[in-house]
């Protein structure tokens, strides 16, 4: 045999009050943490960004010499014929 424990039917003013309350405290904890963890991934994306900037230099710096040394390459060869 199941025990029922019947609802509470009396919702007052300031029950509502309080209620409503409680709901706006839990949202704005929610919005602090949603806000520290923005921050965080602007962080970790700002650092990406910074990784990719100085890789790409150097790729484009290291394509950039070999493209020299080819052509001096090809160059001097050409001279030597």
């Amino acid at each position: 045999m199941a025990v029922m424990i019947p609802p509470r039917e009396n919702w007052t003013d300031p029950r509502l009050d309080e209620f409503a309350k409680r709901i706006d405290e839990r949202f704005d904890d929610i919005d602090r943490r949603f806000d520290s963890q923005q921050k965080n991934m602007d962080a970790r994306f700002n650092a990406l960004e910074r990784t990719m900037q100085i890789v790409f230099s150097v790729l484009g710096a290291v394509l950039a010499a070999n493209t020299a040394m080819l052509l001096g390459l090809i160059g001097w060869i050409v001279t030597q014929s």
